[in-house]
């Protein structure tokens, strides 16, 4: 008699072991309610960061699609006079600016706009570097990351032993928890990963949610 559960549980370890090449366009499944369509970027095993909106893959950008790249510098220019009269009163203000998408919406700025025409979006990143977004994976402010910013880390890979510290605890502990639901993280200094993690990111990076703020998204999450 045909059984179908040994079949199952193949069909389903196969998919668990999947592995996706950079470039790859997946499915992810983030929770019970939302699934994201994303490129994958960044492997396991990769150091990650984003600086001036660009992600760095080992230090390196030549993974970043230029399309990608050019249609979020573009966008988050601003006028850098705008910038700096804003940032004098309230540093509130420019994060209102970074939050709009640089879409300048509070009617005693727009004069102002109006009048300036020089544009800096070098001296902008670096101003906006310095405003945490609690959007941004890992979701805490101490972390400094927003959209154009995250600090450098390793990508998890099935059987990686990281020795956690105050800089990393922030990064590896929501992925943790996702896998050991009953280990007490705070009282762990060390932990094996039993997946592998993927960095995805999409070529719209200003309407499209997806790993700089889901995170990274877990192998077995990835429906392709």
């Amino acid at each position: 008699m045909f059984r179908i559960l040994p079949l199952l549980s193949v069909l389903c370890l196969t998919a668990c072991q999947v592995s996706y090449r950079r470039g790859d366009i997946v499915i992810a499944q983030i929770d019970d309610e939302h699934h994201i369509k994303s490129r994958v970027m960044a492997l396991p095993g990769d150091t990650i960061a984003i600086e001036d909106a660009c992600l760095l893959v080992d230090g390196s950008d030549e993974y970043e699609t230029s399309s990608a790249r050019a249609e979020y510098c573009i966008s988050r220019m601003t006028p850098l006079s705008v910038v700096h009269k804003m940032q004098k009163y309230d540093n509130t203000i420019v994060d209102t600016l970074f939050r709009s998408n640089s879409r300048v919406d509070a009617k005693a700025t727009l004069p102002v706009l109006k009048r300036h025409q020089e544009w800096n979006r070098y001296t902008y990143s670096r101003i906006l570097a310095n405003i945490p977004d609690s959007r941004i994976y890992p979701w805490e402010k101490v972390a400094m990351n927003n959209a154009i910013h995250m600090h450098s880390f390793v990508l998890p890979e099935k059987g990686m032993c990281v020795n956690l510290n105050k800089e990393n605890r922030l990064y590896y502990e929501p992925l943790i928890a996702q896998e050991d639901k009953r280990l007490d993280i705070q009282q762990t200094d060390t932990y094996t990963f039993r997946y592998n993690y993927y960095f995805l990111l999409n070529d719209d990076r200003l309407n499209i949610n997806d790993s700089r703020h889901w995170g990274p998204v877990r192998a077995d999450k990835i429906i392709r």
